[in-house]
């Protein structure tokens, strides 16, 4: 695959930074963390009026625009926007890949594209003993949440279920970063009574669930980046003996160390969108991207704040930001082990497919 950018693309991104330069300045993050909704609502209408939260929503069969979606989020990381955008888009492309849609569904389709309107996803099956689903991300900004049920060993059901129904309570809970999460307890909550969204198999699901990581690694490829943005600029202006301290042969060599980080895992998180969008297999790929990307992005920003010396740790200095972001979005990608334990199974998976008709047609070297 051609990771270079089309004439599209390149636009876009221009877009998103001046967008994003202009409404969501880094010296505005703590503030906006400090309101009582915790994101900026004005931007995230001007996401919609940009075309951003109809992107990925195509119905299968239509030209994908998922990796346009990535870049997106990626940007938004590059600015640590605290917003419920990443959320909803995950709500929505599981809407979008529903083989057996309602009406419902496309209007709510329309309603994320048109409105933005906050959705969050609820796995009624992690339900704990007193109904509470854990660490939902956005859950007090939703408007709806998409409970996802089991229907039987091999399908789910998606249903959807307002913010605001009596069944349903929000717990706000304190987090190391700028995003809002919290827990929401279930009471007495009968699904069969909700609208249907649709249905689909046990497979759907998990592709869902690599979607939704590939979207968070996205997040993290664009904090990682501007981290090491941050540091290079720096090591450029900062001097020690003289010089500019990029000019050490140790601060050389971290810096390499950082960009060998970012590059590795952008290859990773793009492949695997690429692949998403095009219908090819991404599972195994998908992995790759969130437990390489979980790493190097934590290793990056850290590196970061060392190489900037005392400054690095003060809270006034934006830096901290893309620290806390990276530390955070590792931990809700799920732990190292059993991101690896789920690629050594998808690994396995993949060794049982007959490879031969897939690079048959491919060029020799």
């Amino acid at each position: 695959m051609d990771q270079r950018l089309s004439d599209v693309q390149q636009e876009l991104v221009r877009s998103a930074d001046q967008m994003l330069e202009r409404h969501a300045p880094l010296d505005r993050i703590d503030a906006v963390a400090a309101t009582e909704h915790g994101y900026d609502r004005d931007l995230l209408a001007r996401t919609a009026m940009l075309g951003w939260t109809g992107l990925g929503l195509e119905r299968a069969g239509e030209e994908s625009t998922l990796v346009e979606l990535g870049l997106v989020v990626s940007r938004m990381g590059y600015f640590a926007v605290a917003s419920p955008l990443r959320a909803t888009m995950s709500a929505g492309l599981l809407a979008a890949r529903l083989p057996e849609a309602t009406q419902a569904c496309d209007d709510l389709l329309a309603r994320i594209a048109g409105e933005a309107a906050p959705v969050c996803v609820l796995d009624a099956r992690d339900l704990d003993g007193d109904g509470t689903i854990g660490q939902v991300e956005w859950a007090a900004a939703a408007d709806a949440f998409l409970l996802v049920t089991a229907e039987d060993a091999d399908r789910i059901a998606v249903r959807l279920l307002p913010r605001h129904h009596a069944a349903v309570s929000v717990t706000p809970l304190e987090v190391f970063d700028n995003e809002r999460v919290a827990d929401v307890r279930l009471t007495a909550l009968d699904p069969a009574g909700l609208p249907l969204i649709g249905g689909a198999s046990r497979a759907v699901w998990g592709e869902q669930t690599q979607l939704t990581r590939l979207l968070r690694a996205a997040d993290l490829l664009g904090c990682a980046r501007r981290a090491m943005d941050m540091t290079v600029d720096n090591a450029k202006r900062r001097h020690q003996f003289g010089r500019p301290i990029g000019m050490f042969q140790a601060v050389q060599h971290h810096s390499a160390d950082m960009r060998m980080d970012v590059e590795s895992a952008s290859l990773l998180v793009w492949s695997a969108l690429w692949r998403a969008a095009h219908a090819h297999p991404f599972t195994r790929h998908a992995l790759m991207a969130a437990w390489h990307t979980g790493e190097a992005a934590e290793r990056v920003t850290k590196t970061a704040v060392q190489l900037h010396g005392g400054i690095g740790f003060m809270k006034e200095y934006p830096l901290h930001h893309f620290y806390r972001r990276a530390k955070a979005h590792k931990l809700r990608l799920g732990t190292p082990r059993h991101l690896l334990a789920e690629l050594g199974d998808a690994v396995l998976a993949d060794a049982e497919r007959d490879f031969h008709g897939e690079f048959a047609a491919w060029p020799a070297a």
